[in-house]
């Protein structure tokens, strides 16, 4: 299980800023994208993938996910406090 969370750490790594920017349909697109490339290696094509890396490539792709949209759910929070704060600190 270690080598396992290492590998899919590296690839969170590796992505963190890859599609960082980008809307949320660009990030189903991309998940539903290496899905399909799970199901090419266990049910057709390979297309140079292993069932175990197009795993790993969901997990980090989830794990970027999650993590851009907690950060923007902070960034909006903040904006939303800081332009209901009126200067003297009264809302």
């Amino acid at each position: 299980m270690n080598e396992i969370m290492k590998r899919i750490k590296e690839l969170v790594k590796e992505h963190s800023v890859t599609w960082r920017d980008k809307p949320e349909t660009y990030w189903f697109v991309r998940l539903v994208e290496e899905v399909g490339r799970l199901g090419n290696t266990l049910f057709g094509e390979g297309y140079g993938y292993m069932p175990d890396e197009a795993l790993r490539c969901i997990a980090s792709t989830c794990i970027n996910w999650l993590e851009m949209r907690e950060e923007r759910e902070a960034q909006s929070s903040f904006k939303i406090t800081i332009t209901g704060v009126t200067p003297g600190g009264k809302q």
